[in-house]
């Protein structure tokens, strides 16, 4: 697997195509204003994009971006990776919290459950193929190796998390990508 590390912050899930709306941490472009309740820069400094992905609360939430929905990988900014299902039509952001190494990780997510998920969760709107993960610091069109592409069939996605911890010496954060549809209040787009 292909792990992606964020600097400190956290990581945000977004559409190629929404890339140039994502300004990270630099200053709003233009007469463009974000809106964010603490800015890190403090109170006279312009609110970044960068600062509405920190005040998400928990493990997962989603926020607009563009014309679009990102998804904020919250709480703590643990080492993620892609797996993807066998039918190509979906798959899991894996948050390696703790573990003896990788093999141990493959090894319980191998025998992962289905009731292991929670039923409902958000709903994220896939319009394009490729979706890439990079740290919420950066600006969408900063390319580099820093970052994680996956495809996904474009429709809507379930996205459940789970705090797994199947063992004393290992906790993964698992957020599950199905097609279909959630609850629409909890809806991203």
């Amino acid at each position: 697997m292909r792990w992606l590390n964020s600097n400190g912050g956290p990581l945000l899930f977004l559409g190629e195509g929404l890339l140039r709306y994502w300004e990270g941490g630099d200053p709003p472009s233009g007469d463009r204003v974000v809106r964010a309740s603490h800015p890190l820069g403090g109170p006279v400094a312009p609110a970044t994009d960068y600062d509405r992905a920190c005040e998400v609360v928990g493990y997962l939430g989603a926020i607009e971006v563009g014309p679009g929905h990102a998804i904020v990988l919250g709480d703590e900014p643990f080492p993620t990776g892609w797996v993807s299902f066998p039918d190509a039509r979906g798959g899991m952001l894996v948050c390696w919290g703790n573990a003896e190494d990788e093999d141990s990780v493959l090894r319980h997510l191998s025998t992962l459950g289905e009731a292991t998920f929670p039923s409902g969760g958000l709903r994220y709107q896939v319009d394009e193929p490729v979706q890439v993960l990079f740290d919420s610091a950066e600006r969408g069109e900063d390319d580099g190796p820093g970052r994680l592409r996956v495809e996904l069939v474009p429709g809507s996605y379930q996205v459940a998390t789970c705090d797994y911890r199947p063992d004393e010496s290992t906790w993964l954060l698992l957020h599950r990508f199905l097609p279909g549809s959630a609850d629409r209040s909890q809806r991203t787009g």
